[in-house]
């Protein structure tokens, strides 16, 4: 796991916490907390040119308080079983076992049940930045929103809009690795299945305003 992390931070030099506040982001006076899959690569190259790490908000201001209280903060979040449905096909769909990074013990799991009912667990999501709580991404103190705008990805071209209109710029949204999709849940979740992705992201159910009949 070490060597793993090891060759993670040398892949991606973004991963690095000081490499935080983009040159993009000083310049805008903005900060963009990539959530894995809910559009993030989408958004981050319409407005930057570049792609943010998935760092939390409360790093960006343990690193720089002034920054984090000046500048404009927003996310994209999205439907917690939508997202981790993304996430298992993301992870089967790349075939060559060292761009599976982070991602590398989730393709090996033969089914998408079997990933939910028997890997997927408090401490495995919590610990992995793509199956992370969206809310735990936008906290400071585990119990409020710390950003100034929340954007869905289930109204992502007027979010992101509104966002550009905040920005002051005029920009079309790139369609890359994201699917505008929406998961039939029937075909792929029981209601065993349902519930457990329910408790698990219970703070994404009630911070977002998501159901377990959505």
């Amino acid at each position: 796991m070490v060597l793993k992390n090891a060759i993670e931070r040398l892949r991606y030099p973004e991963m690095n916490p000081k490499n935080a506040y983009l040159p993009m982001f000083k310049e805008s006076e903005t900060i963009f907390v990539h959530i894995p899959k809910t559009a993030g690569t989408s958004v981050s190259q319409a407005l930057y040119g570049e792609q943010p790490w998935h760092h939390p908000i409360k790093l960006y201001a343990e690193l720089d308080q002034e920054k984090y209280n000046q500048y404009f903060k927003f996310a994209f979040v999205r439907n917690p079983w939508d997202r981790l449905y993304s996430t298992f096909c993301y992870a089967k769909k790349i075939s060559h076992p060292v761009l599976r990074g982070p991602l590398s013990d989730i393709a090996k799991i033969e089914s998408f049940e079997e990933f939910v009912l028997d890997w997927c667990t408090h401490k495995k999501i919590n610990e992995h930045f793509f199956l992370m709580p969206q809310f735990n991404y936008l906290t400071l103190d585990g119990e409020t929103l710390a950003i100034d705008y929340v954007g869905y990805f289930e109204n992502l071209e007027n979010d992101f809009q509104h966002i550009a209109k905040k920005l002051n710029i005029t920009v079309e949204l790139p369609v890359t690795n994201q699917s505008k999709k929406k998961v039939n849940k029937g075909a792929v979740y029981t209601q065993e299945m349902r519930e457990k992705v329910a408790e698990l992201y219970h703070l994404d159910l009630l911070h977002f305003n998501y159901s377990l009949t959505d």
